[in-house]
């Protein structure tokens, strides 16, 4: 996955939640609908060596064409399952930042950060 070039727009559950909460409590918000996302937009690849740096893990990412993993998927009739992976997904949340004054408090690498931290924690604690 190294050679996708793609961009993703994602949100931090926490910044999510912030972002519900504005809309629940600001008047100017009801009956209205907000796209919302972190303030950075990554490729998948980015993506994937982030959450290993943030699980302390090394991001095993190898160059493969595009275009090779396109047919594969084609051939093996999982053409819309690569599309939603090679293609870019971005969320413009210029209208909730600028008539409720919304804007993501945690960092993509925060958010990151803390949601390594929970999986960790719920992946050692005994059952």
């Amino acid at each position: 996955l190294a050679s996708i070039r793609n961009r993703r727009s994602i949100i931090f559950l926490g910044n999510l939640v912030e972002a519900i909460i504005i809309c629940m409590t600001h008047m100017q918000a009801k009956g209205k609908t907000y796209l919302v996302s972190d303030d950075e937009h990554i490729s998948t690849a980015e993506l994937i060596s982030r959450i290993a740096h943030s699980l302390g893990k090394p991001a095993r990412l190898w160059p493969f064409p595009a275009e090779l993993l396109r047919i594969a998927a084609m051939l093996a009739g999982k053409s819309a399952e690569a599309d939603r992976l090679l293609n870019s997904l971005l969320m413009d949340s210029s209208k909730i930042r600028s008539e409720l004054g919304w804007k993501p408090s945690s960092s993509l690498d925060q958010g990151l950060a803390e949601t390594a931290r929970w999986f960790l924690q719920t992946q050692t604690a005994p059952s």
